[in-house]
């Protein structure tokens, strides 16, 4: 067992800095061993006695050695070879074959994720998002994503081409190179959370929803996740579930995770998956994986609460927890299990972050 827990960070706001942190202390405290904070990201694979939490998922490519050496008990999050296969633009394929893309792209993955994807394309120049967005609005409202962008955050809706080319206006032609996702619109959409964890000899998996709210500035950003958590793993989780439209949901991410693994050769302990499900311009309900986390995320903070209770409670059978992300100046709530972050960040404003656990179920 590591004996040691390590909080890998980086350059991040405060309140993601302070809620790696406390998770980071969770952690330590759920596997019975010391927590050192605020390690530089060389540190990484360099202490062999160490269990990471990073903020980021870890690309092999940074230089921080080889896949074999790590496996799921290594860190809390997940291991790719290539920095832009921890991003969205993984879920779709390119516009063509011949499109730029990255170095060591997976050109067969796009159509293995097909049937469990959203249209779309991922592109990497503004000739190719051109071609894209055109292909998509000949069928209706597209959106245009940033790889890098989480949280509602850096999405832009666009109903026509006038639309798409006053968006290009505005557009830094080098932000493109990380890459952009452009994909049908859904309305009357819910998103939906499907994940597994494990931590020592303890694993989960889990399916909930998420909770969009309004940040500072008035805009669109994650409020929380609220979800259902069994022992085990993916068959665990379906055994629970009746109702036919939920377990439809995690076989989607189920499969989105296979191909993960097969394809990208991911090595994980937490991976989340987002899945949409909403109606298409032509009024077709479809079910879609947005994207994929296999980092420290939103509902970390009640996956660490509902391991905790697994870890203590033998006889439960599930639980449910639940992330609030809250904006303002307000206090946590007094139920609040575990309080992240409850404070003013110089870049979000007023602003809390917790977890509770709401439920046990026993065998």
């Amino acid at each position: 067992m590591k004996n040691v827990v390590l909080a890998y960070a980086g350059d991040h706001p405060s309140h993601k800095l302070a809620t790696l942190a406390s998770l980071g202390r969770k952690i330590a405290e759920l596997k019975g061993c010391t927590f050192l904070e605020a390690a530089l990201p060389a540190a990484f694979g360099t202490m062999a006695d160490c269990y990471y939490v990073p903020l980021e998922t870890i690309a092999l490519e940074d230089g921080t050695g080889d896949r074999a050496a790590f496996n799921c008990h290594d860190l809390f999050g997940g291991i790719v070879p290539n920095a832009f296969m921890a991003t969205k633009v993984i879920s779709h394929p390119l516009v063509a074959d011949a499109a730029h893309a990255p170095a060591n792209w997976q050109h067969g993955l796009g159509a293995q994720l097909e049937k469990i994807v959203l249209e779309g394309f991922s592109v990497f120049t503004t000739k190719d998002l051109i071609r894209a967005a055109e292909d998509l609005l000949a069928r209706g409202r597209i959106r245009v994503k940033s790889a890098l962008a989480d949280g509602g955050r850096g999405q832009t809706v666009i109903a026509d081409r006038m639309a798409l080319y006053g968006f290009l206006d505005l557009l830094e032609p080098a932000s493109l190179a990380g890459g952009y996702v452009v994909e049908e619109d859904m309305e009357e959409a819910t998103t939906y959370s499907v994940g597994q964890v494990i931590l020592d000899d303890v694993c989960i998996s889990y399916f909930g929803t998420q909770k969009m709210t309004t940040n500072n500035h008035n805009q669109p950003a994650y409020g929380g996740t609220r979800f259902c958590a069994v022992r085990g793993g993916w068959s665990a989780l379906t055994g629970w579930l009746k109702d036919a439209a939920a377990t439809r949901i995690v076989l989607a991410g189920k499969l989105y995770d296979d191909l993960a693994h097969d394809v990208l050769k991911l090595v994980a302990s937490r991976k989340n998956y987002d899945v949409l499900v909403g109606t298409d311009s032509r009024g077709k309900r479809k079910i879609g994986v947005l994207e994929q986390s296999w980092r420290l995320g939103g509902a970390s903070s009640a996956e660490l609460l509902a391991l905790e209770a697994f870890k203590e409670k033998p006889s439960l059978a599930a639980v449910e927890a639940a992330s609030y992300e809250v904006f303002g100046r307000t206090e946590p709530a007094t139920r609040a299990d575990l309080v992240c972050f409850a404070g003013e960040d110089p870049q979000e404003g007023p602003m809390t972050k917790y977890a509770r656990l709401e439920a046990r179920y026993h065998v």
